[in-house]
């Protein structure tokens, strides 16, 4: 199974060229293991709260994800020992990762014209 086509054929479901029938007869034709089942009204009401209460925002860009309010302070072990600029709803800020993937700090940057 080939991701380039997994993503692909996923790509075109976004795009709204395929249904979830069709994206998931061809998930189980190249053998995925998943398959995709639709968002119940329950369901797309707890994730419009998280969404809410974590601060994203639909800035309107498709499928791009929305700007968070405040920097992603998760752990990442593969940022482990960097300093990694993240885009924010204010600005940009600096995180720095700690050798063990902890977020230590995060400082606000600005960039020179």
């Amino acid at each position: 199974m080939e991701k380039k086509v997994i993503s692909e054929i996923m790509e075109k479901y976004a795009a709204g060229e395929l249904t979830m029938e069709e994206i998931n007869e061809k998930l189980k034709e190249l053998g995925a293991g998943y398959h995709l089942e639709p968002m119940t009204e329950e369901e797309a009401r707890a994730k419009g709260e998280r969404e809410d209460r974590e601060g994203l925002i639909d800035i309107g860009r498709g499928s791009e994800k929305p700007l968070r309010n405040t920097p992603d302070m998760c752990r990442r072990r593969d940022l482990a020992g960097q300093v990694v600029i993240q885009r924010v709803r204010s600005g940009y800020f600096a995180v720095f990762y700690d050798e063990d993937g902890y977020a230590a700090k995060a400082r606000r940057v600005t960039f020179a014209d």
